[in-house]
């Protein structure tokens, strides 16, 4: 297990899947509380994603959640490149802007809409 850093009681930092973006996560969200304990999420699914983002792509994350696809995609599509990710919930879209600035990340559009 990756280590993680406890941001309080219920939000920590983590980096994905060792040599991607840090993200902040939940510990009381079941997904999230996966990705804290093993640094990724659906690794068959991560696997293929990533083998499919190239260069300066546009990537739709419709139900972001906590932002692990679009900061994954954010990261391979690079700064040419444009992530939509549309997330609802106060609390994950709260965590994910912070995951946005903790990463630097200029080519994420987070909109707060279902």
């Amino acid at each position: 297990m990756d280590s993680f850093e406890h941001v309080d009681d219920n939000i920590v930092l983590k980096r994905l899947i060792t040599v991607g973006p840090s993200i902040y996560l939940d510990k009381r969200d079941v997904l999230q509380n996966l990705i804290i304990q093993y640094g990724f999420w659906e690794k068959w699914v991560t696997d293929i994603f990533l083998e499919l983002l190239k260069p300066g792509m546009t990537v739709l994350d419709i139900g972001a959640n906590c932002g692990y696809y679009s900061l994954l995609a954010a990261m391979y599509v690079g700064s040419h490149g444009k992530v939509h990710a549309f997330e609802p919930s106060p609390l994950h879209y709260d965590n994910f802007i912070k995951s946005i600035e903790k990463n630097g990340f200029n080519n994420i559009q987070l909109h707060q809409v279902a």
